[in-house]
């Protein structure tokens, strides 16, 4: 499950990277074009933040969940 979140966040990441003009892919390709890099890294922490958080309520919720298999 974790690892199919992390293949849908990459996905709509890469999506929005061509297909919209607005969205976390357009401020990406605008920042790095525009040499901001600070605009950049403060993105690319905002998506490494969201991911870590993600990730952590699935791990967690598997964990309940998954009492059974134990």
């Amino acid at each position: 499950m974790r690892l199919g979140m992390t293949a849908t966040l990459l996905g709509v990441i890469l999506a929005e990277l061509y297909a919209t003009s607005k969205g976390i892919g357009y401020y990406t390709t605008h920042f790095s074009e525009s040499f901001e890099p600070q605009n950049l890294f403060a993105l690319v922490a905002l998506i490494a933040a969201a991911a870590i958080i993600l990730n952590e309520i699935l791990r967690r919720a598997e964990n309940y969940f998954g009492k059974w298999r134990e």
